[in-house]
């Protein structure tokens, strides 16, 4: 998407390197003034979810909302520190619904930020603003680079498609990866993985063969233990009815060498 709406604030074209390599990133300043901010109003679908990116750089301002709203309270919207990569609150109001968010660190001071919510009506404005702290929604004076906006429908950011003033469908994202002097199609990459992942596999068939044995031996020493058990009962049980066979046959107690 393109800025096309800044106020107390102002917005210096291609200042500095961008993300791509190129001189094309800008400068936005906020003067502290309140309302701040840069925006793009976008015709959107209602309740639908949308993810909106932009590439941001520290200069002066620490604190920076990124949101979506529909011109009024209705917001989803996330602070985030430029100044030391983290982000901060993330929240919404009234009928928006917040999502989530994120922070990709690119290298060189860059930051690709993301929101993604969803609003009941079927405008969308996109909008970044200096704030004084996490979660404070005062005008702030800062300054910040920023390159790269762009609001999509879909509930992750995708790879940034360059665009000005109408919108466009994105093709898909392909992986290539160059097979230059390190790859040799006769060493057999491919099958050595396969290789590893067979022996792997016959490790785990192995272990569940031993863990079969093992919990055949438990369950035929249990049943030994269990047969144990009972002739134990079986020889108190005999010991018990000779007693009371001896003191019923000699109730005076022992009987003597001659039996009498």
């Amino acid at each position: 998407i393109l800025i096309a709406s800044y106020y107390n604030c102002t917005l210096t074209p291609n200042t500095a390197i961008a993300p791509d390599g190129t001189l094309t990133s800008d400068t936005y300043s906020s003067n502290g003034v309140s309302p701040n901010g840069l925006y793009q109003t976008t015709a959107t679908t209602a309740s639908t979810i949308y993810t909106a990116t932009i590439y941001v750089k520290y200069i002066s301002g620490r604190w920076f909302r990124f949101m979506g709203y529909d011109g009024n309270s209705n917001q989803y919207r996330v602070w985030f520190d430029l100044q030391n990569g983290i982000m901060g609150t993330a929240q919404s109001n009234g009928t928006a619904t917040f999502y989530n968010a994120s922070m990709l660190n690119i290298g060189n001071g860059w930051y690709r930020i993301s929101v993604t919510g969803s609003i009941t009506t079927g405008t969308t404005y996109t909008r970044l603003n200096a704030q004084i702290g996490d979660g404070n929604t005062t005008t702030a004076v800062g300054d910040a680079y920023i390159w790269g906006a762009q609001l999509e429908q879909g509930a992750f950011p995708t790879s940034y498609i360059p665009t000005t003033a109408a919108s466009v469908t994105r093709a898909a994202d392909d992986l290539n990866i160059p097979t230059g002097g390190w790859f040799n199609a006769a060493e057999g990459t491919v099958n050595e993985l396969g290789s590893q992942w067979k022996e792997g596999s016959s490790f785990v068939k192995k272990g569940e063969k031993q863990k079969e044995e093992g919990q055949r031996l438990v369950d035929k020493g249990t049943k030994q233990i269990s047969e144990g058990d009972a002739l134990i009962k079986k020889g108190k049980l005999m010991m018990s009815e000779s007693e009371l066979l001896y003191n019923h046959r000699y109730p005076n107690g022992a009987v003597t060498q001659d039996g009498k």
